[in-house]
């Protein structure tokens, strides 16, 4: 008879531990290789167009100036979402018929199709502790859960500014705040030679080498041409699935963060013309600029970005018919592009980059 004695103590599990943190430092390193080789062609041709630009005179003295005047305006405000509220119950649900009584020049140019309310309408008033994401995505919810997006609703102060944190609540503001930003860069565009994207006629979307032919119109050229204005393509609200997307994986499911869901783009020939926007933009009464990325400056990395470069402004309206309509605290993205890089943007680059972003958890 022989006894089998058992070890007193559990197996040395510092060599399984130094196996899996080994296996997930490679897997990591080799999904970041794979995903710099998906740009790199795309960095190339960013790169090239860029130097071509700067290779101008003018340009590069115009690029050297545009740094100067973001630099002047000293801004260093937080680009985050707030509600800013006074005493009692408050939510950001818009009103159309409401926001239509109170802004009818704008609604008077834009169509039924283009206008920032959608076809799903206003998000409709919850009851406290209730709480739903835009109905064309309703389903969703669950993957962030009940905590994250529950409304809050209790008694604000008007000097309390609050991070919101509802996704519905955020959405139902860029309804509203589509709608004023779309008339501040027709604006800014009309005093700075700006230009916008005319859409893709069918059978004229064809690509070389994946970049897709693009026509652009100065908006001076629109004015008193509606068939022009309807052949504009604006910017569409951030669809919720990418939103989720950037909160799980940049933000740690923090709702304010989002400052891109409500966004435009303009376009110039010249760095001149951009600066000029610029200026425009900085010493507008009815904005307040919160932060400026400026990928034009000299010292900028292209790598971040995959190559492309633009000046990017996050912002609120905060004219009186922005306060009438309770936006003036929703952060808005503009984008100020040159056409060379804008004609270069495709939608096969653009989804390479965003494979890029997701394989680094941007």
């Amino acid at each position: 008879y022989s006894e089998v004695r058992f070890m007193d103590s559990p197996p040395n599990t510092g060599l399984f531990y130094f196996f899996m943190g080994s296996t997930i430092i490679l897997v990591r390193y080799i999904k970041l290789r794979s995903s710099a080789k998906l740009i790199q062609q795309d960095c190339s041709k960013y790169d090239e167009i860029w130097n071509g630009i700067l290779r101008e005179e003018q340009a590069a003295q115009d690029v050297t100036r545009l740094a100067r005047v973001i630099a002047d305006a000293n801004i260093s405000g937080s680009a985050r979402q707030f509600v800013c509220g006074v005493r009692g119950q408050h939510n950001s649900t818009l009103d159309k018929s409401h926001a239509r009584r109170i802004y009818p020049d704008a609604f008077s140019r834009l169509s039924s199709a283009d206008s920032a309310f959608s076809s799903n309408g206003p998000a409709e008033s919850l009851p406290a502790g209730k709480a739903r994401l835009p109905r064309q995505d309703s389903g969703l919810t669950d993957q962030l859960g009940s905590s994250q997006l529950q409304m809050q609703k209790e008694d604000w102060t008007a000097s309390k500014a609050i991070p919101v944190s509802c996704l519905d609540q955020l959405f139902s503001g860029a309804q509203g705040a589509n709608l004023l930003l779309r008339y501040s860069v027709r604006k800014w565009a009309l005093e700075s030679e700006g230009m916008f994207l005319l859409r893709q006629e069918q059978g004229r979307d064809c690509a070389v080498d994946d970049t897709q032919i693009k026509q652009f119109v100065k908006w001076k050229d629109c004015v008193g041409n509606p068939d022009m204005m309807d052949q504009v393509q604006w910017a569409k609200v951030k669809t919720v699935q990418r939103s989720i997307e950037k909160l799980i994986r940049s933000y740690r499911l923090s709702v304010s963060r989002l400052t891109d869901i409500c966004r435009e783009s303009i376009i110039f020939e010249t760095v001149g013309d951009l600066r000029s926007c610029m200026e425009l933009i900085l010493t507008d009464s009815d904005v307040s600029v919160l932060r400026v990325k400026n990928r034009l400056d000299l010292e900028y990395d292209s790598r971040l970005s995959a190559g492309y470069r633009d000046v990017c402004v996050n912002l609120r309206i905060v004219s009186h018919r922005a306060k009438q309509l309770r936006v003036d605290n929703h952060v808005c993205e503009v984008q100020l592009l040159l056409r060379p890089i804008a004609e270069n943007k495709s939608d096969y680059g653009h989804k390479r980059y965003k494979m890029f972003r997701d394989a680094r958890g941007e």
